[in-house]
């Protein structure tokens, strides 16, 4: 399965407060000159206030009437209709006030390249935590919620001090979930929102590994993100800003009572993790900034300290339009690879369904870079490899068969045909197997082609990941040998990786430059070993 990331324009928009409240807007489309202009905003702050309680009030009134068995459909029916003539009027003055005049002409430029996809980056900074408490989310043009289209995802981008590249995935998504449901707040329903993440990753099941922590402590986190080294981490729980603006989060402690933990310890907690690029923050008001920090939001905070996206929930969710949003984001992000910003949208619209305002809750966090915070495998996912060895194989021998039969007939009347390309396409076998597949496949995504995510390596214990994948290695050689790939470029190397490192761990000492050195080949080599891997799955079939 290859990544989608659609042909996006950027219009990115930055702002600078000027005096009276008003901003100072640039926008610049791609890599193009920047155009300015001026964002005022159209509400007061208390307007603003009263239309996100209004909001938040017509959501909650949508669902007490649904579940009241004595109302009509009609007062259902005039409840959704008040919500969405709220919601569309704030997102259009939002809209009118922010994309006018030469942006304006911008964002319809970029809609006109192509297939009109554009990302629209809202570029914020510390200095600004004012702007991030505007639903931006809301964003509205002619009756379309633009944040609610994978072909407009809509941002927020934070200035960071150092950009985050995305992690390449060796093998399968690593998920820790976390749920923290301490004595005193209103109970979580754990099983439940455990079923709604095990649901939308059903049908990806074999390329995601999730992991949960119930009743989670500080040490349960700790020590899980040191152990799992997850790429997602999955939160539910409490979240709120205390009397004083201070941002915290509920965790438990050994006895299962509330301990809060304010923004700073939370990010800290979660640290420099290198192979931990998004995280999801399933709790009330996780997405807000402080009053006069925008990084003393809990989301922003992770952003800050080196998490590529974060999502998180300006609104209380309610149950339903969380499942349905984990479960299309889930979907898209790891199922069928889209970028962070492209899933979100995708999930918006199928919470439109359920609830008309509730698309606009969930907030995307991104540093200053890609919006694919994952790299995937070239190859293709191992639920399609595995399906069939047989119908591979029979496949694989019809083709050289084929192409043996017209480079006879072809070499007979002295010309070349494809009879003669099957070598350079497929190697020297002639067929490949269902073990061939697995076991390479085991290989690549062995310590031994992404050591760096597990530095500093331990070679001096063969029992470890490293001599799990000198095992795995060695195993797909003998398979490969079976099949005739013995003087295949993919065979040297994988032979030449297993040699380099049992030579490091028969010296018996390691030093610093030569683990560094190990682990700086590893992408180029994964590289060269996953593009010739795909080119032999392709030709036969797989």
């Amino acid at each position: 399965m290859t990544s989608v990331a659609g042909p996006f324009s950027d219009l990115r928009i930055s702002f600078e407060q000027m005096i009276g409240g008003e901003y100072s807007v640039t926008a610049r489309l791609d890599d193009g000159p920047p155009h300015a202009s001026v964002f005022t905003m159209p509400m007061t702050d208390d307007e603003i206030r009263l239309a996100i309680a209004q909001l938040s009030t017509t959501r909650s009134s949508t669902d007490r009437l649904r579940n009241s068995p004595s109302v009509s459909r009609a007062a259902v029916v005039e409840t959704q209709g008040n919500q969405k003539r709220t919601a569309e009027d704030f997102g259009t003055k939002l809209y009118d006030a922010l994309i006018g005049g030469e942006v304006a002409q911008l964002f319809d430029e970029a809609r006109s390249r192509g297939d009109g996809a554009v990302r629209i980056r809202l570029v914020m900074s510390k200095e600004q935590p004012q702007l991030l408490g505007i639903p931006w989310e809301f964003l509205c043009r002619n009756g379309t919620f633009l944040a609610a289209q994978p072909e407009s995802p809509v941002v927020r981008e934070l200035t960071t001090p150092e950009r985050v590249s995305p992690y390449r995935i060796p093998g399968k998504v690593r998920m820790l979930g976390v749920i923290a449901s301490p004595k005193g707040p209103p109970p979580l329903n754990v099983e439940k929102e455990k079923q709604r993440v095990r649901d939308a990753t059903a049908s990806f099941a074999d390329e995601i590994d999730i992991h949960w922590i119930d009743d989670c402590t500080f040490t349960k986190m700790q020590r899980a993100l040191r152990e799992l080294q997850p790429n997602i981490l999955h939160f539910v729980g409490h979240s709120a800003f205390t009397d004083a603006g201070e941002a915290v989060l509920s965790l438990c402690d050994d006895e299962g009572n509330e301990k809060l933990v304010n923004d700073t310890t939370f990010a800290n907690l979660i640290g420099r993790a290198p192979s931990l690029r998004l995280v999801v923050l399933n709790s009330c008001e996780g997405a807000q900034a402080g009053k006069d920090d925008a990084f003393s939001g809990i989301a922003t905070k992770l952003v800050e300290q080196g998490r590529s996206a974060v999502v998180a929930m300006q609104f209380e969710i309610t149950d339903e339009a969380a499942s349905a949003f984990a479960g299309v984001f889930y979907e898209t992000l790891v199922g069928k690879r889209y970028p962070v910003d492209k899933a979100v949208s995708e999930a918006r619209k199928t919470v439109m369904g359920v609830n008309y305002v509730e698309f606009a809750t969930p907030v995307l966090f991104l540093e200053d870079g890609e919006a694919n915070v994952f790299q995937f495998p070239k190859s293709v996912p191992k639920r399609a490899l595995v399906l069939s060895g047989a119908a591979i194989a029979a496949v694989a021998m019809l083709l050289i068969g084929f192409f043996a039969f017209r480079g006879n007939n072809e070499s007979a009347t002295g010309s070349e045909g494809p009879g003669t390309s099957v070598a350079s396409l497929a190697g020297v076998g002639q067929t490949i197997s269902a073990a061939s597949l697995l076991s390479v496949d085991n290989c690549l995504d062995s310590d031994l082609f992404t050591g760096a995510d597990f530095f500093p390596l331990n070679f001096d214990q063969p029992a470890t990941a490293v001599g799990s994948g000198i095992e795995s290695c060695t195993s797909a050689l003998e398979h490969l040998t079976t099949d005739g790939y013995q003087s295949d470029s993919l065979y040297t190397v994988i032979d030449d990786r297993i040699s380099e490192a049992a030579g490091l761990m028969a010296d018996g000492e390691l030093t610093t430059a030569e683990e560094q050195l190990f682990v700086a080949t590893a992408d180029d080599l994964l590289d060269r070993a996953d593009e010739r891997w795909f080119a032999i799955k392709e030709f036969f079939g797989g």
